[in-house]
């Protein structure tokens, strides 16, 4: 479903599907990607500002979500907002959002010459998710359903 996934792929030896252990949604490390297991409390409650990085993939999910009240003059970016996934739009966040971010990594490893640490870091991974999400979408429903 990714297009140009022989280029983005070069290197990557295995795809993992963790444990869910050890925090976070995944990982990557020299020729690895790694999914975790979605944690078995489906709804997650994040940060604001975790929230806003994320919004847009969550909406177009349709991940209903609760914000924390705060007034207007204090907008406090380490207030809660509670997510409110369903095992398929968790599975749609994990393979949107988790999964091309990592591969970002990876890819952005690959474009180096020792192809041992990415240059661009996490704001890199970030572009090349949100690159490939827009013309993914329509596939991934097409697939997975909306």
């Amino acid at each position: 479903m990714i297009p140009s996934w022989a280029k983005y792929s070069e290197g990557l030896k295995c795809l993992v599907l963790g444990d869910g252990e050890g925090g976070g949604y995944g990982w990557h490390n020299l020729g690895v990607v790694c999914i975790h297991a979605w944690p078995s409390k489906i709804e997650e409650s994040w940060p604001r500002s975790f929230f806003r990085e994320h919004q847009e993939v969550l909406e177009r999910l349709m991940v209903p979500v609760v914000e924390a009240q705060t007034d207007d003059e204090n907008d406090d970016e380490d207030a809660e907002v509670l997510c409110r996934f369903t095992p398929k739009t968790a599975r749609g966040f994990l393979l949107m959002h988790v999964f091309l971010h990592e591969l970002g990594h990876h890819y952005d490893r690959m474009l180096t010459r020792k192809r041992r640490r990415g240059a661009g870091g996490e704001s890199h991974a970030e572009d090349f998710a949100r690159s490939l999400v827009e013309p993914l979408w329509e596939r991934y429903f097409r697939v997975f359903g909306g």
